[in-house]
């Protein structure tokens, strides 16, 4: 069947001898169309794959493009099997294909110059055994090579270098110029030649006689001439709304106008900026003799052009009448700076150059230098290497463009054929996505090819993909509305024209009649305008408001009046599950808001973050536990593991332990205090047997195996399991164990220096971002409120999506720094008078930070639009307001601007936003832009932001019900009698403050059976051989580890798709490679007991089921007196468990336990053994649904056998 293509499409898979850049919009398709180009050069061209050099963004897009480009040539094969029209030899091409793929050129940027690297080693002065650091040691060696360098020159006795440390330096520390050194370095290292650079800073600095003759002077001259064009071209814009008007009814103010701007313009053309400073800008903007209609419709929009042209004419009389004294003397006395600077940054390159190479370690950024100089001579000329891969590569792809870099540039573009005459690059993807300028891409340079292959000629062309094949037209409708009005060349670097508008082309049946789908896009504020003054700010807090109605609107999309969405898997509506929303946040730290408020409903959400592992609260109390192991005098971390819950002791009641101390450390108190004979004795005597059996055990272990024993031992790996979000905290476990075992491959095993190399990541020697990351990926089956960061969503869709806090200011990181730097206008440093300690802003500091500024502005811009076409069905955008308007006036400009005949807003006005939030509200001023109703707004005030209590109230446990039994006091003005009342209250409920307030369906068992007369032992036995058991050869993986595996595989088991045995290999080849589990447990999973289980009758009832549930975490109520031990209480416990798998037929609730247990006993027996279990589990889910259990159903692994267990 022919494949259904635009004509962009078509023509991206076609064109041939020409070098093309396609922009590729949003949901347009590209990674089909790169997979279409490939396959039609393989069958029409008879390439081989192995012949392109395929480039992605990342490890993930390469691994998806190998992928999809396999399964089209075995679609293809399949095809032309057994077809006699075609000829057996492109058959025998595309079978020779599969087997070459294996070592086709399809990877990252960074994997391919490390192949380089690796196949020409004996050109650079690497071993082929180099490694790469990690961040900790990374981060040493800099602090080893800035700590030499500056030593090394403070020594030389510079003078113009030590006033230049000493005006840079703080007042504690140095600190200040070693990040200036480190930032320079980092920015640098990311151009091709960093010393070539280098130079021409220096350069730019000693061959100008003065400021005004500099690359800047004349960026600062041509600065103010754009101001005069600008305050000309809104003059016009102005003057557009009198073209009804005769000459004598244009107002005076208009010609007063007109001849300001004549005269700045004759001012600059004779006598430059020194004739400017001389003139003034005066008139009123006064309308008043207008009567022309047209113009009176358009007073406002005429007085905000005016004002406008005032502006813009100030800005150039300002800065025409700066002290030309001052800013010279600045600019000369800035060269020493530079050059002193640069000078650090040298001599500190090289010292860190030096040790990396002595440990034979290498950044990616050096491998990338390395490929750079083994393909490019010292004249740029590429080298006979170069000239090899030009042979072999026929064409060069390269994904996402927009993200790439002039270092990444001079490598792709020296083993391409463009030196040979042969135009064979092809580039991907889409400037309005360009959002990694804080990793150094440059999106100039496709903005730059943009340009240039928008007139088409023989060697290069501009393909436009803009054809969305992922969203609704409700969604791609409200985009357009905004990006039409805001984003252009200047800001946002790309015009946006209906020629890469979006463009609707993803199909939707349609709905049964009453189901609730997506009509609209939809803004949601939490308005702050008639906030008292008097209310505290925690009393109304605007971003926890906001939070608010984002979770309340999440509650009535999933409960209230349920939101359907297509699901193209199964080619039907369903009710939008927590799985399909995703709520997008700016920042990392702007997340915690959103998790909070959600969890109060019981809503469960992920914040999937790459948060430092170490600090993850689950893994911060095995880092105690591991320190402790080592060295036991340790205060903070025996009070950490104390109050954790492998322990759950109380502060109070830790504190009361210590106090009972003796002065010294708390470990000396709570050996005294294990003597006592009460129940926190008994939790002491427990962490101190404890404590010395891992002692022990660590002696004859490796460390990996040290931490397994902890977590089983602890029960702590099930424990956080069963906690909000305990798949996630459990994931962070694994990867802990995983960096355990990656610290022991590398020699090191002994658990002091785990623990040393553990607090040198925590330090804060090592950047936030460049600590070891936690887990950030999520079990597929887990239905959770995703939270992520924009730049994670990337490449993501979704069906819901919630664009928030869109009122948070755009970035100003950089305006705190001293130092700024620029590719083409170099280095800026601020000038201190350390007598005075008074910070001056040099001329060339403050042009390329208004650079800086505007590109920040344009990627801001870029960010939301990646945010907004996130969504495939709905999306909510949300932030907080004044609806009255702020004391800046920028509501009252945009009012005036809601008639303007432009589609575009002037870029005066688009300039002035500090938020997201004010783009879209200048946009949807205008409303007669809106023509489809695209976006609906919704201003809640903050005093009527609805409470949750509601909510809350529908999803909490009654956990507490004894509280309503209580009558309220009635208050008689008595104080005397209300004191002796309250001195002689006794607390009516003392013995059952000993009952734990939470208890699990484990713990529950334990107890229901011990009351029966049978006994559990819930702590294993040990045996300590002599010999390590890591260096066995056979190692035994516990009977709890294995029943843990083989609930994993369950939990990733696909019902609908799983067939035999071959199937379940594949699912755990699956697991391990996604280091799920490993190898090891691997090996230990019985492949014909999980086949046994696929060819069950219960499987195939699963397989058949209108739904199926997995891993369902419940928290529940439970009369406290079911158990022997509270018989006599009168309140409830909350109980919480995890059911294994349930699922529906028609209205009928099964649930299903799977057990390992390795038992003789017969069915009835092991019913009889979870009875108690299945019981509360049943109760628990009646309780939640309102619906019937029908049946439990226990299924023996080992017996492979389904049991029903009655009640």
């Amino acid at each position: 069947m022919a494949l259904k293509l635009s004509e962009g499409q078509r023509r991206a898979i076609d064109i041939r001898n020409k070098n093309v850049l396609v922009s590729a919009a949003a949901g347009s398709g590209k990674t089909f169309v790169l997979t279409q180009r490939v396959l039609s050069r393989i069958i029409e061209d008879r390439w081989d794959i192995d012949s392109f050099l395929i480039v992605t963004f990342t490890r993930d897009a390469a691994a998806e493009m190998k992928g999809r480009i396999v399964k089209s040539i075995e679609e293809k094969l399949k095809e032309v099997t057994g077809n006699d029209d075609i000829d057996n030899e492109l058959k025998r091409h595309l079978e020779k294909q599969l087997i070459l793929i294996s070592r086709a050129n399809i990877s990252t940027i960074d994997a391919f110059c490390s192949s380089v690297v690796r196949q020409n080693f004996h050109k650079t002065e690497l071993d082929l055994g180099y490694k790469n650091p990690t961040d900790t040691e990374a981060a040493a060696l800099k602090k080893q090579a800035v700590d030499d360098a500056l030593e090394e020159l403070l020594s030389e006795g510079d003078e113009k270098f030590n006033s230049f440390y000493n005006m840079f330096i703080g007042k504690t520390n140095d600190k200040d110029v070693v990040d200036m050194i480190l930032n320079l370095y980092t920015f640098a290292d990311s151009l091709p030649y960093p010393e070539k650079w280098f130079d021409e800073c220096l350069g730019n600095y000693e061959n100008a006689e003065n400021f005004y003759d500099s690359i800047w002077g004349k960026q600062y001259i041509l600065g103010i001439e754009e101001n005069i064009r600008a305050a000309r071209k809104y003059a016009d814009e102005a003057m557009y709304y009198f073209k009804y008007c005769a000459s004598d009814e244009i107002p005076g103010v208009i010609k007063k106008v007109y001849e300001t701007i004549e005269n700045f313009e004759d001012a600059y053309r004779t006598g430059g900026i020194d004739e400017i400073a001389k003139l003034e800008v005066k008139y009123t903007i006064n309308l008043k003799s207008v009567k022309d209609e047209y113009a009176l419709m358009h007073t406002d929009v005429i007085k905000r052009y005016l004002n406008f042209v005032k502006e813009e004419l100030n800005t150039a009389l300002k800065n025409s009448v700066e002290s030309k004294e001052l800013i010279n003397i600045l600019f000369k006395e800035s060269k020493h700076n530079i050059r002193s600077l640069i000078k650090a940054t040298r001599t500190f390159m090289k010292k860190y150059a030096e040790l990396k190479l002595e440990k034979q370690m290498a950044e990616f950024n050096d491998i990338s230098h390395f490929c750079l100089n083994i393909l490019r001579d010292e004249e740029g000329i590429p080298t006979e290497t170069a000239r090899e891969y030009q042979r072999k590569f026929k064409e060069i792809i390269i994904d996402e463009y927009q993200d790439s870099n002039y270092l990444q540039e001079e490598i792709l573009t020296a083993v391409s054929g463009i030196y040979e005459g042969k135009n064979n690059i092809f580039m991907v993807g889409d400037v309005k996505q360009a959002i990694y300028r804080f990793r150094q891409t440059t999106p100039e340079l496709f903005i730059k090819k943009y340009a240039a292959y928008s007139e088409k000629n023989d060697s290069e062309e501009l393909i436009l993909l803009s054809e969305n094949y992922r969203s609704r037209k409700v969604v791609l409708d409200a985009c357009n509305l905004i990006f039409k009005q805001i984003m252009d060349e200047r800001l946002g670097n790309v015009k946006y024209t209906e020629d890469i508008a979006l463009n609707p082309k993803a199909e939707f049946p349609e709905p049964e009649e009453g189901m609730n789908i997506s009509d609209c896009t939809e803004l949601i504020i939490a308005d702050t305008a008639n906030v008292k003054e008097k209310l505290a700010e925690s009393e109304i807090d605007p971003k926890r408001a906001e939070a608010k109605l984002v979770a309340k609107r999440i509650y009535e999309m999933l409960c209230i009046d349920p939101l359907y969405i297509y699901d193209k898997d199964e080619n039907r509506y369903r009710a939008v599950e927590k799985r399909d929303i995703v709520i997008l946040v700016n920042r990392r730290t702007n997340a915690g808001v959103f998790c909070d408020e959600l969890n109060s409903i019981g809503i469960s959400c992920i914040f999937e973050k790459t948060n430092p592992l170490f600090r993850a609260t689950e893994v911060k109390n095995i880092i105690s536990l591991l320190r402790l192991i080592d060295n036991p005098i340790q205060d903070i971390d025996i009070v950490n593991i104390l109050h954790s819950p492998i322990y759950g002791m109380s502060f109070d009641d830790i504190t009361e332990i210590r106090n009972n101390g003796p002065d010294g450390n708390i470990y000396t108190a709570i050996n005294m205090w294990a003597e006592k004979d009460d129940v926190s004795a008994f939790t002491i005597k427990k962490f101190i047997s404890d404590l010395e059996y891992y002692r022990d055990f660590a002696i004859n272990n490796s460390l990996p195996d040290l931490i397994s024993e902890i977590y089983e031992r602890s029960n702590y790996f099930n424990c956080v399991g069963v906690m909000e979000n305990g798949s996630f905290r459990q994931a962070n476990l694994r990867l802990f164990k995983e960096k355990a075992v990656e610290f022991a491959a590398k020699g090191t095993v002994d658990l002091h220096s785990f623990v040393e190399y553990i607090e040198a990541d925590l330090s804060d020697d090592i950047d936030e971002n460049n600590k070891t990351g936690s887990a950030a990926s999520l079990c597929e089956n887990e239905d959770a409120v995703r939270i992520m960061t924009v730049h994670k969503s990337k490449g993501l869709e979704f069906p819901v999506v919630f664009a928030v806090q869109l009122q948070n200011q755009l970035s100003r990181k950089f305006k705190s720094n001293d130092y700024i730097f620029d590719r083409e206008l170099g280095i800026g440093l601020k000038y201190i008078d350390t007598e005075n300690r008074i910070k001056y802003k040099t001329k060339p500091y403050s042009i390329i930070t208004e650079k800086y500024e505007e590109e920040e502005k344009s990627e801001a811009l870029r960010l939301l639009y990646v945010a907004l076409t996130r969504a495939k069905e709905k999306l909510i955008m949300t932030g907080t307001a004044n609806s009255r308007g702020s004391k800046t006036g920028k509501e009252a400009m945009l009012n005036e601007l809601a008639e303007d005949r432009n589609t575009i807003l002037p870029y005066a006005c688009r300039n002035m936003a500090d938020s997201p939030l004010f783009w879209i509200l200048a946009a949807l001023k205008r409303s007669s832009l809106d023509t489809e109703g695209a976006i609906k707004q919704k201003w809640v005030c903050l005093e009527n932001v609805d409470s949750l209590e509601e909510l809350k109230a529908e999803q909490a446990v009654n956990a507490i019900s004894r509280l309503n039994k209580v009558d309220s006091a009635e208050a008689d003005g008595k104080y005397a009698e209300m004191i002796k009342e309250s001195l002689n209250y006794k607390y009516p409920y003392k013995e059952e403050t000993l009952m734990p307030s939470k208890i699990s369906i484990t713990e529950i068992k334990r107890k229901m059976n011990s009351d029966n007369g049978e006994a559990e032992n819930i702590y294993s036995e040990y045996k300590i051989t002599g010999v390590p058991k890591f260096m066995e050869k056979n190692r035994k993986i516990s009977s709890a580890q294995l029943g843990t595996i083989y609930h994993t595989i369950m939990e990733y088991m696909d019902f609908e798709n799983m067939k035999d045995e071959k199937d379940a290999d594949v699912l755990i080849e699956s697991l391990i490679d996604r280091g799920i589990i490993t190898v090891e447990e691997g090996k230990a999973v019985s492949r014909k007991k999980i086949a046994e289980f696929i060819s069950s009758d219960l499987f195939e009832r699963i397989k058949n089921a209108d739904k199926v549930f997995r891993e369902t975490p419940f928290v529940m109520s439970m009369k406290a007196s079911r158990l022997k031990e509270y018989e006599n209480a009168d309140s409830d416990l909350v109980v919480h468990g995890i059911i294994d798998l349930f699922f529906k037929e028609g209205d009928k609730l099964i649930v299903v336990d799977y057990k390992t247990d390795r038992v003789n006993k017969s069915a009835a027996e092991l019913a009889d053994k979870y009875r108690i279990q299945l019981e509360l589990y049943s109760e628990a889910l009646e309780k939640n649904t309102g619906k019937k259990v029908e049946e439990c159903i226990i299924y023996s692994i080992d017996k492979g056998e389904s049991i029903n267990v009655k009640f």
